[in-house]
């Protein structure tokens, strides 16, 4: 089965102290991800320690404008990376 995206993830909006997920939809075998982010205003990504199919979290202060996106691989060691996605404080 090849290693495909079938549904990217999505910019995620959430009110401060509430958790939220975001995720791709993804086919193929003997997954493994590894999500990515960028503090608002800063240049350099910053590897997660999140290393499952979502990325969940608690939205506060610090993430609002965080950039994420997830590099995923398959048993072959096939890799694709997910679009990049921000995350917003709810207003």
């Amino acid at each position: 089965m090849e290693l495909t995206i079938l549904h990217q993830p999505q910019d995620a909006q959430q009110e401060i102290g509430q958790k939220f997920s975001i995720s791709p939809k993804v086919e193929g075998e003997g997954l493994t991800y590894q999500w990515y982010y960028k503090v608002a205003g800063n240049l350099q990504l910053q590897k997660s320690s999140r290393t499952t199919n979502a990325y969940t979290t608690t939205m506060t202060p610090e993430r609002n404008g965080y950039q994420v996106y997830c590099v995923i691989t398959d048993a072959d060691g096939v890799a694709v990376q997910t679009n990049t996605v921000t995350l917003s404080a709810a207003k």
